[in-house]
Order: structure tokens, then sequence, then C-alpha cells
């Protein structure tokens, strides 16, 4: 067991003392009875305790220490590698729910519906539609035959379709009441 004061272990991590005082505000740091730290089991937690997702952060700013400590030749810059898998996925799975959030929210004001409620509703109006359709020849037969009056006849046709659109406009209608 290695044992540092904690300006020590600052300086062998290469990072600012008062970083070290907030890891051992954190808990992060293994101290020992007389006030020093465990250098191998403090930097063992750390590790345990790191958040993946600061990796690419971190390996920059190594790089930053690492081209200032240098003897005037610049060092490549290292890519934090491991971070990056482990971002994406949660980028992924915060788009996700992000929009199953918005899903939700447009299904209770209204402005979605469910496939299966559009899909009955389309259905029942050109049931509707097709069957006053198919009805045509039997209800305006008679009534055009007895007109000799070629505007009557035209209105006789014109009040059938615009009914029959007034009640496939309806059925419409209650889709987006629904």
């Amino acid at each position: 067991m290695t044992t540092m004061t904690q300006s020590e272990f600052a300086k062998h991590l290469g990072v600012a003392r008062s970083y070290i005082t907030e890891l051992k505000a954190k808990g992060h740091l293994v101290m020992t009875d007389d006030g020093l730290v465990d250098a191998e089991a403090s930097i063992s937690r750390m590790a345990a305790l790191k958040d993946p997702a600061k990796q690419a952060v971190a390996d920059r700013h190594q790089a930053e220490r690492q081209k200032k400590h240098s003897d005037g030749q610049e060092k490549p810059e290292t890519s934090g590698t491991s971070g990056n898998l482990y971002q994406v996925s949660r980028a992924t799975k915060e788009k996700f729910n992000a929009l199953a959030a918005k899903r939700d929210y447009e299904l209770s004001i209204g402005k979605l519906m469910e496939s299966d409620t559009v899909l009955q509703i389309v259905a029942n109006a050109a049931t509707i539609l097709r069957s006053r359709l198919e009805t045509l020849p039997d209800v305006l037969a008679p009534q055009l035959a007895a007109q000799t009056d070629e505007q009557k006849i035209r209105l006789l046709l014109q009040d059938y379709l615009e009914e029959l659109l007034k009640e496939t406009s309806q059925q419409f209608m209650k889709l987006s009441q629904a």
C-alpha cells in the first residue's frame, strides 16, 4: 500500500489539488486513518466510478497536459473510444425515449390516433360510399325516367351525389374528432 498526501497524489495523477479535494468530498478516495491517500486503492476506486460518457473529455485533457509537458515536440492526441459506444447507445436511447414521449403527448392531445381506429373509420366511410354508389341506379333511375327537363335531371343527380359526399365527409369528421 502506497500512501501519499493529497498534494502528492495530485502531482502523481497530474491533476489540480482542488480536484483531489473534490474527489475526497465525494468519497472517491480511499483514506488511511492518519489522513493520507491510499494511492492504489484510490486509483482503483476512481476507475470503477468513472463515467464512460466523459472519457473523451478526459482523453482530450490528458493530451493537452502531455503537450504542455513535452520537451518542445508535440505528442499526438489520443482519442477516447471507450466512451464513444456508450455515448452513441445512450444518445440513441434518449432519442427513442423522446420520440415515445412525443407520441404519447400527441395521442393525448388528439393530434395522433391509433391506426386501428383510423382504419375502422376509413373502412366505414368507404363501405357507405360504395353501398350508396351501388344503389344509385335503383334509386335514381325511376326519378330520372319520369323527368323530361334536363335541368331537373341534373339537379336530381347533383342532390344525390351531394348527399353521398356529405355522408362520407361526416365519417371522416368522426375520424378527426376521435
